[in-house]
């Protein structure tokens, strides 16, 4: 079972009551399916190209940023 989404329902509703279900099952899936593919395909490289840049970013202003367990002076108070 496949997730729908209302502007999906939406579209299909109009779409065959306007051109019939033929041309929609027939013209307009085989043509929109290669589309839906790639703006899937860019979507998923642009998350993770994302992910990636901004957890370079976060890395590396967490290593300039010394917190309590990164100063060089911090000591564990219960071991000497």
């Amino acid at each position: 079972m496949t997730n729908i989404s209302p502007l999906d329902a939406l579209a299909r509703l109009l779409l065959v009551r306007t051109k019939g279900r033929d041309w929609y099952h027939g013209k307009f899936i085989p043509k929109s399916s290669p589309i839906t593919l790639a703006a899937l395909l860019f979507t998923i490289v642009v998350m993770f190209l994302v992910s990636f840049f901004m957890g370079r970013a976060a890395a590396s202003s967490a290593a300039s940023c010394p917190g309590p367990n990164r100063s060089p002076s911090w000591r564990p108070t219960w071991r000497s």
